[in-house]
């Protein structure tokens, strides 16, 4: 299982655990939550993306192909993430600007 797998699947776990909570909220104060964490590893964080741009940006720019990872993984989850397909969308594009702007820095 490569870095970007063990990723996804604790982001999967983190998901099944609190996906109530997360969608309750707006998406762009999870996305706040998403920063500091990212934040918190500094400078470890930006050379993590730095190096694995490639293969983190297709899935910050197309929800799709994490919902499809998801629904492999967790079918019951996916069902439960689709009725929520436009917080969904807001959420990645936010969340891109905000990596975006953070590597800028």
């Amino acid at each position: 299982m490569n870095n970007l797998e063990m990723v996804i699947d604790k982001i999967i776990d983190y998901l099944r655990e609190n996906i109530d909570t997360i969608f309750r909220m707006p998406p762009d104060k999870v996305v706040e939550q998403v920063m500091e964490g990212i934040r918190a590893y500094e400078p470890l964080s930006k050379i993590y993306i730095r190096s694995n741009w490639s293969s983190i940006k297709p899935y910050l720019t197309r929800p799709a192909l994490v919902m499809e990872i998801i629904k492999s993984k967790d079918p019951k989850l996916y069902s439960k993430m689709m009725e929520h397909v436009d917080w969904i969308n807001e959420f990645f594009l936010l969340l891109y600007r905000s990596v975006k702007r953070y590597m800028s820095t």
